[in-house]
C-alpha cells in the first residue's frame, strides 16, 4: 500500500497553475503556499457543500471534514467492487483525445460521479466526464490530506493522468473549457507546465501502474457491459445494474421501437410462408416441414409471454429490494431515534 512516507504530491508545488488561489487575498509565497501564519483558503479548491450518502444530509466543507470530503468526491467504491471484469467493458483500447471525441460525433456530458467518469452510452454516442476538480492542482491539499490515505492518492493519480492522455493539444484544452470540464482560467502554458511535472514524476519513479488505481487501467468504458456486469457478476448481482438509462417506459420503447418493429415483422413474414407452405401440395405431406411450423408457431406464441413474464419478475425483485431497502432505513431511524433519546 502506498503512504505518505513512500510518496509526495507527483507534481511540483511551482507548477500549480492558480498559484494564488481564486478571490483569495491571502499572501502567497514563492512555492505556491500561503505565507506562514495564514490559514490556507481551502474553500476556494473544495465543493461548496457533500453528503456522506447518496440520500444524506448536505452538510458543509470545514478544515476538519477535508479528507471525507476528498474520499466522497474521487473514491469510485462501485467500479472497485466489479473491477476484475473492467478488461470486458473497456469501449476500445488507448485513449483518444477530447477532439478525437467530437470527429466521432460524440457527445460530452459531465457528471460529478467518479464512478461515471469515462463511462460511454453507446447507442447514443454520449460520453460522461467528471470535471476536473481545482484541488488536484494544490499541492498544499495533497500534502496535507491526499498524500496519507493510499487509496485517495491512487485514484487522484489515476484521474489527473486520465486527463492528461485527454487534453493533449490545445484545442483539447479549448474544448475541455467550452465543456466546463477544466477551470475556465487554466491557460495552455500553466497545462503544459503542469503535465510536464506530473509525467515526469510518474515516469521517473517506475511508471504508472505503481501509482493509479485499477479503474484507470482502463479507459472509456460500456455503460451496456457494466449494466450486465452489475446484474449478473456474483460480487454485486442485482436487478437495477449499474446505470438505468432509462426513467420511464415510454422512452425504452422510443429508442427500442426499430429494432423491436422490425423483428415482429420478421416473425410476421416466416408464419405467412409457413401457411403458404402448408397449403402448397409438395409441403403439405411433408412431416419435417409440419414439425418445423409446429414448433416455430408455439415458439412464437411462448416469446412474448416470456418476455412478459421476466418483466413482472423483474419488477417484483426491485420491488422486494425496495421495500427490504425501506425496512432497514426504518430500522436505522429509529435506532437513531432512541440513542438521540
Amino acid at each position: 500500500m502506498l503512504t505518505f512516507k513512500e510518496h509526495s504530491p507527483p507534481f511540483s508545488a511551482a507548477a500549480n497553475p492558480f498559484i494564488r488561489a481564486p478571490e483569495s487575498n491571502s499572501p502567497v509565497n514563492s512555492n505556491g503556499a500561503n505565507a506562514p501564519g495564514i490559514g490556507f483558503p481551502y474553500q476556494d479548491y473544495l465543493p461548496a457543500s457533500f453528503s456522506t450518502s447518496s440520500y444524506g444530509p448536505v452538510l458543509h466543507v470545514n478544515q476538519g471534514n477535508i479528507t471525507t470530503v476528498l474520499r466522497r468526491d474521487m473514491l469510485v467504491p462501485k467500479l472497485e467492487k466489479v473491477h476484475m471484469y473492467l478488461w470486458w467493458c473497456e469501449r476500445t483500447p488507448g485513449t483518444p483525445p477530447l477532439h478525437e471525441k467530437l470527429m466521432g460525433n460524440h457527445e460530452i456530458v459531465v457528471t460529478e460521479d467518479a464512478d461515471l467518469h469515462l463511462v460511454c452510452f453507446s447507442s447514443r454516442r454520449r460520453t460522461l466526464f467528471k470535471p476536473l476538480p481545482r484541488y488536484l492542482f494544490c499541492h498544499e491539499i495533497w500534502t496535507s490530506h491526499i498524500c496519507p490515505d493510499a487509496e485517495l492518492y491512487m485514484c487522484c493519480t489515476g484521474f489527473l493522468l486520465s486527463y492528461a492522455w485527454r487534453i493533449r493539444h490545445e484545442s483539447d484544452l479549448a474544448i475541455a473549457i467550452d465543456h466546463r470540464l477544466v477551470p475556465k482560467e487554466l491557460t495552455w502554458k500553466a497545462w503544459t507546465v503542469f503535465v510536464s511535472s506530473f509525467l515526469g514524476y510518474i515516469e521517473a519513479n517506475g511508471g504508472p501502474s505503481k501509482f493509479i488505481h485499477n479503474r484507470y487501467r482502463y479507459g472509456e468504458l460500456k455503460l451496456t457491459r457494466l449494466n450486465i456486469v452489475c446484474r449478473y457478476a456474483p460480487e454485486v448481482a442485482g436487478v437495477r445494474g449499474y446505470l438505468s438509462g432509462y426513467g420511464q417506459a415510454s422512452m425504452f420503447f422510443q429508442r427500442n421501437f426499430a429494432w423491436m418493429g422490425l423483428g415482429f415483422l420478421y416473425l410476421v413474414a416466416i408464419l405467412t410462408a409457413m401457411q403458404v407452405g402448408l397449403a402448397a401440395v409438395p409441403l403439405r405431406d411433408n412431416s419435417s416441414f409440419n414439425w418445423a411450423c409446429y414448433a416455430f408457431a408455439v415458439f412464437c406464441i411462448l416469446l412474448p409471454v416470456t418476455i412478459v413474464a421476466v418483466h413482472l419478475l423483474r419488477h417484483l425483485a426491485s420491488l422486494v429490494w425496495f421495500s427490504a431497502g425501506m425496512m432497514r432505513k426504518g430500522d436505522k431511524t429509529d435506532e437513531l431515534k432512541t440513542q438521540s433519546a
